[in-house]
């Protein structure tokens, strides 16, 4: 049964955690990646390079040349970049609503300091571990373009080897910084809401209820526990999966597959941006869900070959 007490305090710290979390780490990383993008993508950087992204993106995801520059962005930087960076790159008409509906399948990614670091490094003390994760999460989200390729025409941008200077700087700044913070604030309010929104489901005993339902599938109870936590916020999850009894071979794919899909914080942050191209959520879910199979697949088989 649902637990009836309830802590406000306890409640509270964690949300004074997520805070420190987001404060020391996403949003030194992610506020100036997003303000330099803003600045890039006003200039017309992915039209510039246009003649050097077209053929990989019309070859492997018939998309336009701009999907390419996301999936980098997005390599580098993580979550909720590829989103972010669709949403600006639609706003500017680099591409399509249709497009964009193609891009996101593969342009929703994790980014190497999670991978490898936090996960690898810091949960599983396995760096080897770590770098199976972040090769099979990459090779995942270009498997899943590929899956969703675009079937429709691209439209097409002229070629041109410059940047567009002649612009109006103090405008760019302006519009780069007020993109920029708000989208910022936009994660740090996802990230505090739904670490208190697990918490609460923890201590009225929810997460045990779903858990505990799984086990009795045949599914180990840690097991269940953490890929119902990942589900809802996926470092929480993560990380209950790391301390469980699993072999790594067994619990390797499963966090591959859950931080492939990203868990409902990531969602709903993606979708905040994603909404302003007409994408439906169920578009974005759906791409979500294709890349966390091919995500466990791939790790499985890996780790199969690679960890003994």
């Amino acid at each position: 049964m649902l637990a009836t007490s309830f802590n406000p305090a306890k409640h509270a710290s964690v949300a004074l955690d997520a805070m420190i979390l987001y404060g020391t780490v996403i949003l030194p990383s992610l506020l100036p990646f997003f303000f330099f993008s803003n600045i890039l993508t006003n200039l017309n950087v992915a039209k510039s390079l246009n003649w050097l992204f077209i053929k990989p993106a019309r070859v492997l995801f018939n998309a336009p040349s701009a999907s390419i520059y996301i999936l980098i962005s997005s390599f580098l930087s993580g979550y909720p970049t590829g989103a972010k960076l669709i949403s600006d790159c639609y706003a500017h008409g680099q591409i399509t609503k249709h497009e964009a509906s193609s891009v996101i399948s593969f342009t929703s990614t994790s980014s190497p300091f999670f991978l490898l670091g936090a996960i690898g490094i810091g949960m599983l003390d396995n760096l080897k571990a770590g770098y199976i994760l972040l090769i099979t999460h990459y090779i995942s989200a270009i498997l899943n373009g590929i899956v969703f390729r675009n079937r429709k025409p691209v439209q097409r941008l002229p070629c041109s080897a410059t940047l567009e200077f002649s612009v109006n700087w103090a405008e760019i700044l302006n519009d780069s910084t007020k993109s920029s913070v708000s989208a910022i604030l936009i994660i740090g309010t996802f990230v505090v809401v739904f670490n208190v929104i697990l918490s609460v489901l923890v201590e009225i005993n929810f997460v045990s209820i779903l858990a505990s339902t799984l086990s009795k599938c045949g599914m180990p109870y840690t097991t269940g526990y953490g890929i119902v936590s990942s589900i809802i916020e996926t470092t929480r999850g993560t990380q209950i999966l790391s301390n469980s009894e699993l072999p790594i071979k067994t619990m390797l794919p499963i966090i591959a597959a859950m931080v492939a899909f990203g868990g409902s914080s990531i969602a709903l942050q993606s979708y905040a941006f994603l909404h302003k191209c007409g994408i439906p959520f169920s578009r974005y879910l759906l791409t979500k869900m294709s890349q966390s199979i091919i995500s466990y697949l791939i790790c499985w088989l890996a780790c199969q070959l690679l960890l003994n």
